[in-house]
């Protein structure tokens, strides 16, 4: 039912009053000698918030756990100013604002720092204090936390300081494991590099061989024991190759062996007896050694490579003691004759 009604600013207005009869004479008297008109309201809170100016006031939101600079009292004459430094106007639920009605939150200006410590946040809030007497108006108030908001400040502090500790925590682990991987990828690098090096070494190289020095033991096809030179260090050694390594090459009296990868032998060295021993042989075996390709190469001395110009050999010497020499002849030599000059060559 409406009501007529005198405020207690002299104004009159009316009000829709519902519920029992004394709740309704409770509400019109209390209308009348504590309320203004809604017109009078609005003139005192504009002059209040003048006289007030701007007010900071550090809080957090108690839903969102959100620590939050609010802006109230005369906000309105300069929202776009707030606005340009990063104020948002909405709902907020902290201490000091009241739940407006049916529990619904109270609308304010709003600003969320950026910060990661307490004294980053302190200087934030005062940076900003500045920055509202400097560009909105310098009558701007300042307001702490309330009671209300201080465990609730701790306990954002102190999440805020777990997170940067977690986050300073994973990057530490990300460099790391940065650090892990480069190394991880530098020695993988050194062991693809060493192991190029390996198989450029293990590649299959050929050395020429003199004709002193192989002697076929096994037949054409069979095997074949090569002789160190005479001068080298492993003088009076020899090994035995397949005759598959032992190739000739494309001239006649070319002979080459061919040390296949991981080449490892046993040389052996036979001393000349002054009588047969028991086994009825003139030699024993003395001084076994263990030689590789680098052993090979160093004593004969000769490397070729595959596509390089071929050297003169002789062919092999068998067990008969046959000896074939085969030499490309050398060009004649031009001679002088007893003819006419046009018949000289």
């Amino acid at each position: 039912m409406k009501y007529e009604i005198t405020y207690s600013c002299g104004h009159e207005g009316v009000k829709d009053l519902i519920g029992k009869q004394s709740e309704r004479d409770r509400k019109i008297r209390y209308y009348e000698t504590q309320c203004l008109c809604p017109e009078c309201a609005r003139k005192k809170r504009d002059e209040e918030n003048k006289a007030l100016g701007v007010v900071l006031h550090l809080t957090c939101d108690h839903d969102t756990d959100t620590i939050e600079i609010i802006a109230y009292g005369d906000t309105y004459a300069h929202k776009e100013e707030l606005k340009a430094l990063g104020f948002k106007f909405g709902e907020i639920e902290c201490t000091f604002m009241p739940s407006g009605k049916y529990g619904q939150r109270q609308k304010c200006w709003y600003y969320i720092p950026n910060y990661s410590t307490p004294e980053e946040l302190k200087n934030e809030y005062d940076a900003l204090v500045a920055r509202v007497k400097e560009g909105v108006t310098t009558h701007v108030s300042e307001r702490k936390p309330e009671e209300g908001d201080r465990p609730v400040f701790n306990k954002i502090l102190l999440g805020r300081k777990q997170e940067l500790e977690r986050k300073a925590a994973a990057e530490r682990a990300a460099e790391e494991a940065a650090v892990k991987e480069k190394a991880a990828r530098e020695e993988r690098a050194r062991l693809d590099a060493e192991r190029r090096e390996q198989e450029k070494r293990n590649k299959f190289k050929r050395i020429a061989i003199p004709a002193e020095c192989a002697r076929n033991i096994g037949g054409i096809s069979g095997n074949i024991r090569i002789q160190f030179p005479a001068e080298s260090r492993l003088a009076g050694y020899s090994f035995i190759v397949g005759g598959y390594c032992v190739f000739e090459g494309s001239h006649d009296g070319e002979l080459y062996l061919e040390l296949y990868r991981n080449f490892e032998k046993r040389a052996t060295k036979l001393k000349r007896l002054e009588k047969r021993n028991k086994q009825g042989k003139w030699y024993e075996l003395v001084d076994p050694v263990t030689i590789t390709r680098k052993d090979v190469i160093e004593c004969f001395g000769n490397e070729v490579a595959y596509d390089a110009p071929k050297t003169e050999r002789a062919n092999l010497v068998y067990d008969s003691g046959e000896e074939i020499i085969n030499h490309i002849p050398e060009p004649k030599t031009p001679v002088e004759i007893d003819a006419a000059e046009n018949l000289k060559r």
